[in-house]
């Protein structure tokens, strides 16, 4: 019988101040601060029994439980200008908790190839490389993709064209040589907004952050005559 027990937590932390400037429609300039929290933390326990049922065949039976407790909080912080004391926003403060729990049940049959009795030259070299062969699947099992199945769905089964073209604008972006060139800080952030733009809740997020741009988006849509 073996045992597994794995526990990793992540933390990030962020902090930001603002200071505001509102045009349209002309407003007092005021300060603001927003802070980040994320915690992520994963546990996970496994239990493997071995069962031989002959020289080269077992049944393997195990047990895997993962844990997955995710924690995100963002607090927002009007600022005096004067005095410097700050009050909770209630618009800009919100605490996200998540938990997954999965349970899984493993069962397999194995036959060692060691046990192979053939005049095959390679049998050594042969029986390295499926050892080598069944690891890999056993450790990538979660994470492989069936194939098979998604192209019967009439799913897309290549991406290769997106791989390549990533593998292009990475490569070029990150070069020492380039005139624009990208640091791996910034490429996170950037792939942050990217998504956010394209799901919609960039502009909502920046409204919140900046209460003075919704005014300003309202007041600048009056102006803007409607053609009949």
């Amino acid at each position: 019988m073996d045992f597994s027990l794995h526990r990793s937590t992540s933390n990030q932390h962020e902090h930001y101040d603002y200071t505001n400037d509102s045009f349209i429609p002309p407003a007092p300039t005021f300060y603001n601060n927003l802070s980040f929290h994320e915690v992520h933390g994963t546990t996970e326990f496994g239990a493997d029994y071995a069962l031989p049922l002959s020289a080269m065949r077992s049944l393997k039976i195990g047990y895997a439980l993962e844990q997955d407790d995710y924690r995100f909080s963002n607090v927002g912080d009007n600022v005096d200008p004067v005095t410097g004391a700050e009050v909770i926003d209630p618009t800009l403060t919100n605490d996200f908790k998540f938990r997954q729990l999965i349970n899984a049940v493993i069962e397999s049959f194995e036959e060692d190839v060691d046990g192979l009795e053939t005049d095959y030259p390679d049998l050594r070299k042969f029986a390295r490389s499926a050892r080598e062969f069944t690891v890999y699947i056993k450790s990538n099992a979660s994470s492989l993709i069936n194939y098979g199945e998604r192209y019967r769905a009439g799913e897309r089964i290549s991406s290769s064209l997106a791989e390549s073209t990533v593998n292009a604008v990475s490569s070029k972006r990150f070069a020492k040589r380039q005139q624009m060139q990208w640091t791996a800080r910034g490429a996170h952030l950037l792939l942050q907004t990217r998504t956010r733009a394209l799901d919609g809740t960039l502009r909502p997020l920046f409204e919140r952050w900046h209460p003075g741009l919704t005014a300003a988006n309202q007041a600048t849509s009056k102006l803007v005559p409607v053609a009949a």
